[in-house]
């Protein structure tokens, strides 16, 4: 007579703490999963200010049109530019005037992109300057977006008689020529465009080259 073998259920503390394992890896490790399938939020920004620019300056020379990438900032004579700072953007033909330069209409298909609230970007410069290494990299704040972006009145050149209908009597932007070459303020040959993020260590550094156009990601 052969004898019945009967299954050991779990019992209730076992369930409970099974339960409880499950809950602590998915408390340490969700950050990370939701990290990883949504990507570096800096990348995504730096990648999109980078893709922007490139673009820009690809139209310019496909139209033989001045062509700006409007970057609001706070102090671009804006009411309502925060919206878009911190690396949004959009492109817009310009006509150079006496006094500077002014809208002339919206490229086809575009609207204003890239904006983040977990990237921004901080700061333009002629130089990779040496106080935003690894351990000063500016974090997010709860006011960053009416920070403006610093450096930028000095650096980019400024469109006038912007459509009433984004807010913006002006904003600066960089420029780009019917021949690809980049108009800004000063003469330095390079930019450099500072993309942070929520950690100190999470940065990265765009470099734009004003004769050749060229933009690449540098240390």
């Amino acid at each position: 007579m052969t004898k019945k073998r009967y299954r050991q259920r779990f019992t209730l503390i076992e369930l409970l703490v099974v339960m409880g394992i499950a809950a602590l890896l998915f408390a340490l490790l969700g950050p990370a999963f939701r990290m990883m399938t949504k990507g570096n939020p800096v990348e995504r920004c730096a990648g999109g200010l980078k893709l922007g620019m490139e673009r820009a300056r690809a139209v310019a020379i496909a139209n033989r049109r001045a062509v700006a990438l409007l970057l609001p900032n706070k102090e671009a004579n804006n009411s309502a530019g925060y919206k878009y700072q911190g690396g949004g953007y959009r492109i817009a033909y310009v006509l150079q005037t006496p006094n500077g330069y002014q809208f002339d209409g919206w490229t086809p298909d575009d609207d204003w992109s890239n904006r983040s609230s977990e990237a921004f970007l901080t700061r333009i410069s002629t130089a990779r300057d040496a106080s935003y290494g690894s351990t000063s990299v500016p974090v997010i704040q709860e006011n960053i977006w009416n920070e403006g972006i610093e450096n930028i009145g000095s650096m980019l050149l400024k469109v006038d008689h912007l459509p009433s209908d984004t807010n913006m009597s002006s904003c600066h932007a960089l420029i780009f020529t019917a021949f690809g070459e980049l108009k800004t303020e000063g003469t330095s040959v390079e930019l450099y465009f500072y993309v942070a993020g929520d950690e100190t260590a999470n940065h990265l550094k765009i470099r734009l080259n004003k004769l050749t156009g060229k933009v690449e990601f540098v240390q």
